[in-house]
């Protein structure tokens, strides 16, 4: 009986799970801008600093590396 492909199936399977495990513990969530709003339509003005935007709805971005 040869059991050199059911050892390297396994060898194989073993390793695969090990990157798996490695890969979700390097993932980093980043916080790109915790201070966005939005708000739909077109506000004249809107591009300005000084432009009132107390109505507007906060939003958060963020990346997934």
């Amino acid at each position: 009986m040869n059991v050199l492909p059911e050892y390297l199936c396994a060898l194989f399977l073993w390793g695969w799970c090990l990157s798996l495990g490695a890969a979700r513990a390097s993932r980093e969530v980043l916080d790109l801008n915790p201070d966005w709003k939005c708000l739909s339509g077109g506000h004249s003005g809107a591009e300005q600093p000084a432009y009132g935007d107390r109505a507007w709805e906060p939003i958060s971005l963020f990346s997934i590396i």
